[in-house]
């Protein structure tokens, strides 16, 4: 069999995703605190340099971490529902498991779409559109309407396909019946914020109360979180039926090349989705909304950071290639919150310094990438991953997102291009 058309799988230690589980409970506690924090009266007489710092985990602001963290979190949850695809179409057979499967596409496209929205503050343009007439007038945010009906519409379609994937799995079944109910939740909890501010005497001055936007964010960080436990606990189940040549702990793939191929692809949709939506979609009007920009570079950035921990866990390296893959962890990890919390945005020198020292990060990755790297290609692939990351240094706050996603997309696949070229798990690199 030739190089280019060699087997792959992903090698699952579920010992590991159980405590990245813990991880991300124990930042969902973390966050709330920070949100009752930055909420309460304990901060009045505090330092402006130390309200600043603590802004950054509230969960009711935008473009801060605490808001990359929701986003991400509800990204992991579609990762996760890939993986469950992946799981179930290498073991069922029959055409219409093989149908009912598809809902697992459907689960990852939905939870990719809250996380850009998490991040986009994109579901306020659908609110405040005029999309029904009264009485020969328009009715200002009448989109909600529509909002609701979406809403109730996903609800209904995951409550079935749970009752379908998960009655014989009552953990699974339950977190997941859970997750829909807190999500589902969140419509009405805002809508009742809404009803309860109009009934302030006095508006402006009117801010809700600790409790009630802890149990909002609350509901909607422990959604996710309850939604990922239950796929994590069937992807086990289901890994477990497998008997294949890789191991009961293994996701077959297609060939590296066919791989190499649906990646590139992968990428050209969302470079297409980027563009229309930076150059064609309204953006939200509302005082300090979400900037949809920054979703692109922060998601590949983050989907690069796991990918990069996955293959420090699963593949034996050399450590002067093992200390390259660290380094390249740690700036595309903190790249992704520095895109993802609008950190670059920022005039104070602190931040401008930042910027520079995360992207000069990047480029030394992006050199010792091409030096330990065996495939030309992929060698290739970090040079201009590198170039991108040195153009970054000079560009404007506009472009620095649009030149950040090139960056890793490019990074990405420079590192999927040489390791599938690689060899086993189990090979010393």
């Amino acid at each position: 069999m030739q190089e280019k058309f060699k087997q792959l799988s992903i090698q699952l230690n579920f010992k590991k995703l159980h405590q990245v589980l813990v991880l991300l409970f124990g930042l969902i506690i973390f966050f709330l605190l920070g949100t009752w924090l930055y909420n309460g009266t304990l901060l009045t007489s505090a330092p402006n340099p130390v309200k600043r710092l603590v802004t950054q985990l509230n969960l009711g602001t935008e473009n801060v971490a605490a808001s990359w963290y929701s986003s991400m979190l509800l990204f992991l949850v579609g990762v996760a529902a890939g993986l469950c695809f992946l799981a179930d179409n290498q073991r069922l057979k029959s055409f219409w498991n093989r149908v009912l499967n598809l809902g697992w596409i459907m689960f990852s496209l939905i939870f990719n779409t809250l996380s850009f929205d998490e991040m986009g503050s994109f579901h306020e343009v659908i609110g405040d559109s005029t999309l029904f007439k009264s009485a020969g007038e328009g009715m200002s945010g009448g989109g909600w309407y529509i909002f609701y009906l979406l809403v109730g519409a996903v609800g209904i379609f995951m409550m079935i396909f749970f009752l379908l994937k998960f009655f014989r799995n009552w953990a699974a079944l339950g977190l997941a019946v859970l997750g829909v109910l807190l999500f589902l939740s969140n419509p009405l909890q805002e809508n009742f914020e809404i009803e309860s501010m109009k009934a302030a005497a006095n508006q402006a001055t009117w801010r809700r109360p600790i409790f009630f936007l802890l149990l909002e964010e609350g509901s909607e960080l422990f959604g996710s979180y309850c939604l990922l436990f239950s796929f994590i606990i069937y992807l086990r189940t289901s890994v477990g039926k497998v008997g294949n040549a890789y191991g009961p702990a293994s996701l077959s793939l297609p060939s590296r090349r066919l791989i190499l191929i649906q990646v590139a692809l992968a990428f050209a949709a969302l470079t297409l989705c980027m563009l229309v939506i930076r150059f064609y979609l309204p953006v939200p009007k509302i005082s300090g909304s979400g900037s949809a920009d920054n979703w692109f570079p922060s998601i590949t950035s983050f989907f690069c950071f796991i990918f990069v921990c996955y293959l420090l866990s699963a593949f034996k390296m050399s450590r002067p290639l093992f200390r390259t893959m660290v380094l390249a962890a740690a700036f595309t990890g903190f790249m992704s919150l520095f895109f993802g919390a609008n950190l670059y945005d920022f005039d104070d020198v602190f931040f401008v310094y930042f910027k520079v020292a995360l992207l000069m990060g990047i480029i030394v990755s992006g050199v010792l990438f091409s030096i330990r790297f065996k495939n030309k290609f992929s060698q290739i692939i970090a040079l201009a991953a590198t170039a991108l990351g040195v153009a970054s240094l000079f560009a404007t706050d506009y472009a620095i997102s649009f030149l950040g996603y090139f960056l890793f997309c490019f990074f990405t696949y420079s590192i999927l291009s040489d390791f599938s070229d690689r060899g086993g798990s189990k090979v010393k690199i």
